[in-house]
């Protein structure tokens, strides 16, 4: 009986242990790309990054909808005017029908190149030689 009433309080002792343990927070990092096309939303956790030394390349899909980031590999805060060259964004509908910037930005907020961490925000007005779409409210965080 003894011995029982040992095992009982090693048990108790045992479970307040494990119930007082906190699991720690969850500091995993989420990649998304996230924007409003021509009135409706968009939303990608799926990126897909290639990076040289002179561009980083950031694909984000919903089915066969995309959104491709070109970004500078020397990039800076702050905001930049799309070009063909340094800063860059394509979008493909779900026809996969390509639209070319006509105008637009790339606002880098944070650029943490010892993590790999980019995020910022962007827009442009696209054109695929007949029809425009507007890209709006465009935010990115990524980790390449």
């Amino acid at each position: 009986m003894k011995s029982y009433r040992i095992l009982i309080l090693a048990l108790s002792i045992f479970a307040i242990g494990f119930s007082s343990c906190k699991k720690d927070a969850d500091t995993s990092f989420a990649n998304s790309v996230s924007a409003t096309i021509d009135g409706i939303g968009y939303y990608s956790d799926s990126i897909v990054s290639i990076g040289s030394a002179e561009i980083m390349n950031f694909t984000s899909a919903v089915g066969k909808e995309k959104i491709i980031l070109y970004i500078s590999s020397a990039a800076t805060t702050g905001s930049h005017a799309l070009n063909n060259n340094t800063y860059n964004i394509l979008y493909f509908n779900k026809n996969g029908i390509i639209y070319m910037p006509k105008s637009g930005n790339i606002n880098i907020s944070s650029y943490d190149v010892a993590s790999k961490v980019i995020k910022g925000s962007f827009s442009a007005t696209l054109n695929n030689g007949s029809a425009n779409a507007a890209i709006t409210n465009g935010a990115f965080q990524i980790k390449y």
